[in-house]
């Protein structure tokens, strides 16, 4: 009973943010029942009533405690409580404690972090929808973000891929692994929604089920030889019957030497085998590729030359001809979606997010151009949409 009287004192407490103000570094028992942590004066917060909460001070953050308030709800321990729209933290600390924000629903921001080092299960459902780590974080914690996040940017100080660590991220499509990554552990990107993933050659151990349970997955590009400890395919291209897996076709690019053929023997994917070269060009069987993205498409170089004009050309946001068509970016390369000629893709290029003419068709976007989304009726002026109708507001005008 006095477990349940504590708990709800102190959710109520919490949302109602009976403080403002406090210290949260590495925490003791020594305080009182009714509030039971006290937490070194190292690190400091302060929260304004719109909610932006800033950590000051040198050194660790504290741990909290995640408090389950109703069937798979949960809040942080945390003397700031939920009600928090953006945190900043500020330089000298060093980590950001477990269960830190879980339950901050209004959370949309975090900033700083530039001397954080360490980052705990502090984003777990949250309402972040992106975030970006600064090359001072060295290690993720497993169970680190939240159903909402759409937008990642991994440092290039981070060292592994924890486990777990994208579990229940089925917003999240794309991650770039950074070249800083040796280890991706068990489960690493379990439960997310990635769409294609390319496993850098500095990757040295991949862990069992590393991708499982990613059933957005299309593509995945493993470079390297990496040690492959235990079933790293488990629940990779399963009927969903036996286990919530892969049900889009997956294939696996993989280099000869690593045995992808064999590890993945029992699963549904496809494993296609590549050779890679040392200016980084891919090549499966006649074909060769410039970039590994390019691979997964299928869009082909003309040529060794050809590579490297492509990657030439669009780093300086300029247009570049395959086998006689133009294209204006990589991407729309990768789509096939080409230019009528040279001309057009510099137009495109200089489109600057207002729409744009390829052939007789008008686009939006360069996104809307690779999917082939183009504007399907006219929008008609006023002057235009009367003088059609022959009559005022005798008209309608239809909306893409």
């Amino acid at each position: 009973m006095k477990k349940t009287v504590l708990i709800l004192a102190l959710i109520t407490s919490f949302n109602a943010h009976a403080a403002t103000s406090g210290t949260c570094g590495t925490r003791s028992g020594e305080g009182t029942d009714e509030d039971p942590y006290v937490y070194a004066d190292n690190c400091n917060w302060t929260l304004d009533e719109s909610g932006k909460l800033t950590i000051t001070g040198t050194g660790e953050m504290g741990d909290f405690e995640q408090i389950k308030i109703g069937e798979d709800d949960y809040i942080t321990s945390a003397p700031w409580g939920t009600g928090i729209t953006s945190v900043t933290v500020g330089d000298g600390i060093t980590s950001i404690g477990n269960a830190a924000f879980v339950g901050a629903k209004k959370l949309s921001t975090v900033e700083g972090m530039n001397d954080v080092v360490s980052v705990g299960d502090a984003f777990e459902r949250t309402g972040l929808t992106s975030i970006a780590f600064p090359d001072s974080v060295e290690s993720i914690s497993s169970f680190a973000f939240c159903r909402n996040l759409t937008q990642l940017e991994l440092p290039d100080s981070l060292t592994s891929i924890s486990s777990a660590m994208f579990w229940d991220t089925p917003n999240l499509k794309s991650i770039i692994i950074p070249p800083s990554v040796t280890t991706l552990e068990f489960a690493a990107f379990d439960g997310s929604g990635i769409t294609s993933l390319v496993v850098p050659e500095t990757v040295t151990t991949i862990n069992s089920a590393a991708f499982a349970h990613t059933p957005n997955l299309t593509s995945l590009v493993i470079e390297g030889n990496p040690e492959m400890v235990g079933n790293i395919f488990y629940a990779i291209g399963q009927e969903p019957e036996t286990v919530w897996g892969n049900t889009t076709p997956l294939t696996i690019y993989c280099l000869a030497e690593a045995g992808c053929e064999q590890k993945a023997e029992g699963t549904k994917a496809n494993v296609t085998e590549y050779t890679k070269y040392d200016n980084g060009f891919y090549q499966i069987g006649d074909k060769l590729y410039a970039t590994a993205d390019l691979m997964t498409h299928g869009a082909a170089c003309d040529n060794v030359q050809n590579c490297q004009d492509i990657l030439d050309a669009a780093s300086q946001g300029k247009p570049f001809e395959v086998g006689g068509k133009y294209y204006a970016t990589l991407d729309l390369f990768a789509s096939g979606a080409a230019c009528t000629d040279k001309q057009n893709c510099e137009d495109i290029l200089a489109s600057n997010g207002a729409p744009f003419k390829v052939g007789s068709k008008i686009y939006n976007s360069i996104e809307d151009f690779a999917q082939g989304n183009n504007i399907k009726f006219r929008i008609y002026t006023i002057d235009e949409a009367n003088a059609v109708a022959g009559k005022t507001n005798t008209f309608s005008i239809r909306y893409r």
